[in-house]
């Protein structure tokens, strides 16, 4: 198989004061559809190259990942450069995975040994660096589809990016198709104006 991760040097640490949360949500909103596929549609996409399309942000970085056949090299490079570079940041799917987002901080809320991982934290980095990648919140209520597709523009620039692919191809095969694909990223429209929420 080979592995294709595209990663961004930008991560919570980028992340201004009571947006915690962001940059996770931004990596999530990525693999919930492009300017030219809906979520079901790129899930289907990395599916019938038998793989996941993944996307996650750290402290410093986030990234989108594929894993897929040799022989689906060249179409998985194609969907991760859409992904990463494309997003739709649709507002009625930014509404729901909010919601989700914010489900599943409550949950981790109610774990002690996290509740005291993040508290720790917080003492020691300060209230910007220490806070949670996924957000507090109140921070992640206050989140807007227009403060995602910010960050997205804002961070996520070739000249901060590194495209690493592994496994059963050679740097020969993969330097050209990554440079063909990715050569103009950064001059691309930015996402579409958001459309309002349906009730």
């Amino acid at each position: 198989v080979v592995t294709i991760v595209a990663a961004v040097r930008r991560g919570a640490s980028a992340v201004p004061p009571g947006r915690s949360g962001l940059a996770a949500l931004t990596a999530r909103m990525l693999v919930e559809g492009t300017r030219h596929r809906s979520t079901t549609e790129l899930a289907a996409a990395a599916e019938d190259l038998g793989g996941v399309l993944t996307a996650d942000a750290g402290r410093d970085y986030s990234y989108v990942s594929l894993t897929t056949l040799p022989e689906d090299l060249v179409a998985g490079l194609d969907l991760v450069r859409e992904t990463l570079c494309e997003p739709a940041f649709d507002a009625v799917e930014f509404e729901r995975v909010r919601s989700e987002w914010r489900s599943s901080l409550v949950e981790e809320r109610q774990s002690p040994p996290r509740v005291a991982s993040i508290v720790g934290l917080r003492l020691l980095a300060g209230p910007v660096l220490g806070a949670p990648v996924g957000g507090g919140i109140p921070d992640v209520d206050r989140l807007t589809r227009d403060d995602v597709a910010a960050f997205w523009r804002d961070n996520y620039r070739a000249t901060t990016a590194a495209v690493v692919v592994v496994g059963g191809t050679s740097v020969a095969e993969v330097e050209p198709l990554v440079r063909t694909r990715f050569a103009g990223w950064g001059r691309a429209a930015p996402p579409p104006a958001p459309e309002e929420p349906r009730p």
